[in-house]
C-alpha cells in the first residue's frame, strides 16, 4: 500500500467513526421530526434568572431604564418625527452610503435628528 492509500483510509476511518458518534448533521436533521416548542416549556424570566444565580454562582444584569424620554406628549414627537421625514425623507439612501464607506450623510442625518429634537422637547 502506498503512503496516500494510507492517508485516504485513516481520513475514511475518522469520519466514518466521528459521524458513527455523532451522525451527518444533515441526516441527523432529516431523521428528527421537528415538533413546536410549547412556551410553558420554559421557566418564567425571573425563575430562569434564579437558576442561572443559582447554577452559575453569578448574577445577570438587571434590565434598567436607558435615558428619558425627551417629549412631554405625543404631538411634539410625532412633529419632531413627521419634521425630520421631512428633512431626511429617505433612509436606505444614508444607509446605502454608509455600507459603501460613505459616513457623511448619515452623520448629517444624526446630528439634523439631535437638532429637531431639541428644538420639540422640553428636556
Amino acid at each position: 500500500m502506498c503512503f496516500f492509500m494510507y492517508i485516504r483510509l485513516f481520513r475514511n476511518n475518522c469520519i466514518y467513526y466521528f459521524n458513527l458518534g455523532h451522525g451527518i448533521p444533515n441526516n441527523v436533521a432529516e431523521e428528527h421530526t421537528r415538533t413546536p416548542v410549547d412556551e410553558h416549556s420554559f421557566p418564567p424570566g425571573e425563575a430562569a434568572t434564579a437558576l442561572y444565580a443559582q447554577d452559575l454562582g453569578s448574577t445577570l444584569t438587571a434590565q434598567s431604564l436607558f435615558g428619558t424620554d425627551p417629549f412631554t406628549t405625543d404631538e411634539a414627537r410625532q412633529q419632531c418625527q413627521d419634521h425630520f421625514i421631512n428633512d431626511v425623507p429617505d433612509l436606505h439612501v444614508l444607509l446605502d452610503c454608509a455600507v459603501n464607506l460613505n459616513y457623511v450623510p448619515l452623520q448629517d442625518a444624526v446630528m439634523k435628528l439631535i437638532q429637531i429634537t431639541k428644538q420639540y422637547s422640553t428636556v
